[in-house]
C-alpha cells in the first residue's frame, strides 16, 4: 500500500492542470527531451522549457514532479548522465575527452559534470570508464 504524502496531495490541489493535459504535457516533455533532445542545451531553463511546452512554469513543475519524481534539475542532468554513460560505453577510440562529452550533452563545467555523474553512478566518470574496461 503507498501512502499519498500529504503535503504532495495538498502541494498541487488548487493547480488547474487536468489529468488528461497533465499526460499530453508529459507526452511533449518526452518527445523534447528524446527526440530534440533538449537538455544538450546548456542554458536550458525551467521558463525555456515551460515555454517549448506552451504553458505555464508552474505546469512543466508540476508534471516533472508527479511524473518522473524528479525536479527540473535533476530530470535534465538524468537525460544528460544517461547520453553521457553511452557516449562514455561507445567512445572505444577515445575520440572525445571526458570533458568533451560533458560539453556535449549539456553541461557547463566539468565539476558539475562530476558531481552529477557520481550520483548517479556512484563513481566518477574515469572511474566508469575503467570499470567497462573490466
Amino acid at each position: 500500500v503507498k501512502l499519498v504524502d500529504p503535503i504532495e496531495f495538498f502541494k498541487y490541489k488548487k493547480s488547474g492542470l487536468t489529468p488528461s493535459f497533465s499526460q499530453d504535457l508529459k507526452q511533449h516533455l518526452l518527445y523534447l527531451m528524446e527526440e530534440e533532445k533538449i537538455y544538450r542545451n546548456n542554458a536550458i531553463s525551467l521558463d525555456i522549457l515551460a515555454e517549448k511546452l506552451d504553458t505555464t512554469r508552474h505546469n512543466t513543475s508540476q508534471v516533472i514532479n508527479e511524473h518522473f519524481n524528479l525536479n527540473f534539475f535533476e530530470l535534465i542532468n538524468k537525460y544528460r548522465i544517461d547520453e553521457a554513460s553511452e557516449l562514455l560505453k561507445n567512445n572505444t577510440h577515445r575520440k572525445l575527452s571526458i570533458i568533451e562529452i560533458a560539453y556535449e550533452v549539456g553541461f557547463n563545467n566539468k565539476v558539475t559534470f562530476n558531481k552529477s555523474f557520481k550520483k548517479y553512478h556512484s563513481q566518477t566518470p574515469s572511474q566508469y570508464l575503467i570499470s567497462l574496461q573490466q
